[in-house]
């Protein structure tokens, strides 16, 4: 584990208000350029490994808020961020995982099969019917 590391908290308040939400993805938009800093990578540990992300200034990543995460020391410059969390209609994370890769397994389908293929709708139906049959609206 990486100084500094950690995951979001489960529960967020919104301010000014009595509202509390899960934050399940945690979203962070860079708004500096990335030649104006040296250092300042956002390093996302997940599933699927450690990821290091240096975007443009406007540019932002999404991750889940279960992963473990943190920020490189800067040694030149400032790094500007914001970071917010969202509430998914999927609560249980594993549920979110197997709806992300089916329609990650959809996009690919698709650059290979017309869109009215029997594969293509027969994957979307069921990607639609799933997120029905788990969204809690």
């Amino acid at each position: 584990m990486h100084v500094g590391a950690h995951v979001d908290g489960a529960i967020r308040a919104i301010p000014g208000t009595s509202i509390r939400m899960r934050a399940d993805i945690s979203t962070t938009l860079f708004l500096t350029a990335p030649e104006d800093y040296d250092g300042g990578e956002l390093v996302v540990d997940d599933v699927y490994g450690s990821h290091a992300a240096k975007l443009a200034a406007g540019d932002m990543i999404v991750y889940p808020a279960t992963s473990l995460h943190h920020v490189t020391p800067i040694t030149r410059g400032s790094r500007w961020s914001s970071f917010f969390w969202t509430q998914s209609m999927v609560k249980d994370d594993g549920r979110r995982t197997l709806l992300y890769d089916l329609d990650m397994a959809i996009i690919r389908t698709r650059q290979s099969l017309p869109d009215d293929h029997p594969g293509v709708l027969g994957l979307t139906a069921t990607d639609h019917n799933l997120l029905r049959h788990w969204a809690e609206i």
